[in-house]
């Protein structure tokens, strides 16, 4: 997932999810609704993500006045 890049053309692509992976990870993202939910490589993450890329508790969904927000909450890879 980077808005900054084309998938295909992401400096370093091991560090991107695949435009198929973005598509089901948004998926699951609006189907859970309004609130805070925990993205990371925790198993319990309401958006679960198995890469090493990604810290336990990584960052975080906020859906508030219809809109998404994504809050790096002390990630070691930082949320871009």
């Amino acid at each position: 997932m980077s808005p900054g890049y084309a998938y295909e053309r992401a400096p370093d692509q091991d560090h991107f999810l695949s435009r198929r992976t973005t598509k089901e990870l948004f998926r699951r993202v609006f189907a859970l609704g309004r609130g805070t939910s925990l993205i990371g490589r925790q198993p319990d993450a309401a958006v679960y993500l198995e890469s090493l890329a990604v810290s336990r508790q990584h960052a975080q969904i906020v859906h508030e006045n219809n809109e998404y927000f994504i809050e790096d909450v002390g990630s070691s890879n930082g949320t871009f």
